[in-house]
Formats: C-alpha cells, sequence, structure tokens
C-alpha cells in the first residue's frame, strides 16, 4: 500500500505543515509507515546535494519538517553564515601590525578590569589589544 502513495502527493502535504497524524490518515496509510517513507525522502539525496552526505566531513543538519526548496535555502544561508565567520576571524588574526609587548603587572581598578574583559570579548579582540589602545589613547602627544 505504502508503494502506492504518490511522492508528489505526500511532499505537498508535508509542505501544508500538517501533522503527521493528518497526513496519515489521508494518505491511509499507517503513522509508522509513513514516518518510514519521510525518513526514506531524506536519505534520497540529489547529485547536487551530494557534497552533504554523511561521511565526507561536512555536517548533516537535521531540517525537521522543511520543503526541499526551504532546506535548499537553510543551507545556503548556512554556508553564508560559515563564510562570514571565517571572514571575522580573519580580520581579527590581521587586524594590525603585531607589536613587541611584555608582561607587565599594574595594579588597577577591578571595575575597569571588568570593563577591559567585557570589551575585549564584545570585539573579538585581545585584552592586550585593548589595553594597548587606552593607553595610546591617554599618552598620545606626550612622547
Amino acid at each position: 500500500m505504502a508503494q502506492d502513495v504518490d511522492q508528489k502527493q505526500l511532499r505537498k502535504l508535508l509542505a501544508e505543515k500538517l501533522p503527521q497524524r493528518e497526513i496519515a490518515r489521508r494518505l491511509n496509510i499507517a503513522r509508522s509507515t509513513l514516518q518510514r517513507m519521510i525518513k526514506g525522502m531524506d536519505a534520497e539525496v540529489p547529485a547536487q546535494a551530494s557534497a552533504s552526505a554523511p561521511g565526507n566531513g561536512l555536517p548533516v543538519v537535521d531540517t525537521g519538517k522543511l520543503t526541499p526548496a526551504e532546506a535548499d535555502a537553510a543551507r545556503t544561508d548556512f554556508w553564508e553564515l560559515i563564510e562570514w565567520w571565517r571572514e571575522r576571524k580573519l580580520q581579527r588574526v590581521y587586524e594590525s601590525t603585531p607589536r613587541e609587548t611584555a608582561r607587565q603587572t599594574y595594579h588597577v581598578e577591578t571595575r575597569f578590569i571588568r570593563l577591559i574583559h567585557r570589551e575585549a570579548e564584545a570585539e573579538g579582540v585581545s585584552i592586550t589589544e585593548v589595553v594597548n589602545r587606552a593607553f595610546r589613547g591617554y599618552f598620545s602627544g606626550r612622547e
């Protein structure tokens, strides 16, 4: 009976975001059969999507009840996010010319220490960068 179910009709019902019970009722099949069919549909990998198949090092994302078009859009957004993150990391690494630094202990008000840490975390830079920026601002024109 499950072989008689039209894949196009099943995809349409899934796209309507109907509950699985309702879809199974409309198709006159058991819910467990419907779940196996959906799982089988997820396992079918189109030629262009084979790059995201398990075992090639790329993440497999649970798309839930997304239509194929929605899943492609989410995949595109995901890769754009990864590219943005990689660019951001590179900017942090190559943000400024490295300068000679040395470890030195200064006694600073606790509130400034918290602010320095918060600023460094918010900007994604090192604590050294924040402290040096503060010193540059204070000492600029005094050298």
